[in-house]
């Protein structure tokens, strides 16, 4: 019994990290598309659109039942609370607080959102806070600090309100993993829930750019990108559907706040892409990071399947005396 549950807390992180690491290719999709003249919103209403049709398609094609979900209160909490509330407060708090503060402080704010979800975990679902997340936590920073460079910010960058809405995100980010967390662990499929939380979140970026506005800027751009843009297009719905689907399972082996930590190899993916294809500076700080970013996740992985059930363990030791 406690050999499946070590074995599941791997997988579960293995899951998460490459969620992570896929999340960390985005960057370099993105500004591929920018530099075809895509805008920026119609590539906010491509990410939901492009998961939504991604499994809507394969839940419709292999199990169609899952769509109706085991409790009717989840209709609510997942379509209105998560998809029309949650889920948006994230994309405008994170919109507002890259725009007010330098790109790292930024990200080492959202990154955050790991640490308050140990709390909303244990307040929410009554999981233990262990020395090994609370470590895990520490290290996961420190390597964020080192990866994203931190310390060539200047102090003038940063401002009260930028702070603000920094934190701002990084709360309503955990309160968004929170309600993922919740309907999965209670039933919902993880298909289901990737259905319906991407068609809500389709809805509201269809207010500044809808569907079809996308496909229009995808065509036009496609006489300057050709091939090469179809193959890009491709990689990333791959991409979407691997980062969006393989966090959603984790959540059946970890908790949300122990997913959220493996994140710090997204930024980790990110500066290797930057370094390799785009030829940006990787300095020794950086690989510093990313080293202890590394050991972080390591040291969650063997803490967290450690630690994760004291109960069974004295229940085997009952069982063998």
């Amino acid at each position: 019994m406690l050999h499946q549950r070590n074995n599941g807390v791997v997988l579960g992180v293995f899951l998460a990290g490459t969620s992570a690491v896929a999340t960390g290719t985005f960057g370099l999709f993105l500004n591929y598309f920018s530099d075809l003249g895509i805008s920026d919103a119609a590539m906010s209403t491509f990410t939901p659109l492009a998961v939504f049709l991604v499994y809507l398609i394969y839940t419709l094609a292999t199990q169609p039942k899952v769509l109706k979900l085991p409790q009717k209160r989840f209709y609510f909490t997942l379509i209105v609370c998560s998809g029309m509330i949650a889920s948006p407060l994230y994309i405008y708090t994170s919109v507002r607080s890259f725009n007010t503060l330098p790109i790292a402080v930024a990200s080492l704010l959202d990154f955050s959102n790991a640490i308050v979800l140990v709390f909303l975990m244990r307040i929410f679902f009554k999981s233990r806070i262990t020395r090994g997340k609370l470590i895990s936590c520490v290290l996961a920073v420190c390597g964020m600090v080192f990866v994203l460079n931190l310390f060539g910010t200047h102090a003038t960058d940063i401002t009260t309100i930028g702070i603000l809405w920094g934190l701002a995100n990084c709360v309503s980010l955990a309160v968004a993993y929170t309600f993922d967390y919740y309907h999965i662990k209670n039933g919902v499929s993880w298909l289901a829930y990737l259905v319906y939380s991407n068609f809500m979140g389709l809805l509201v970026f269809s207010i500044k750019a809808n569907p079809i506005q996308v496909f229009s800027e995808f065509s036009q751009a496609l006489s300057t990108g050709g091939i090469a843009m179809i193959f890009m297009a491709l990689a990333y719905i791959a991409a979407l559907a691997i980062s969006y689907g393989t966090i959603a399972i984790s959540y059946k082996y970890i908790e949300a706040s122990t997913a959220s930590l493996t994140f710090v190899l997204e930024p980790t993916t990110a500066t290797l892409l930057g370094f390799f294809v785009l030829h940006q500076h990787l300095s020794g700080t950086q690989l510093l990071g990313m080293v202890i970013a590394i050991a972080a996740i390591i040291y969650l992985q063997y803490t967290d399947g450690k630690e994760a059930n004291p109960k069974s363990k004295k229940a085997l030791k009952r069982k063998t005396a």
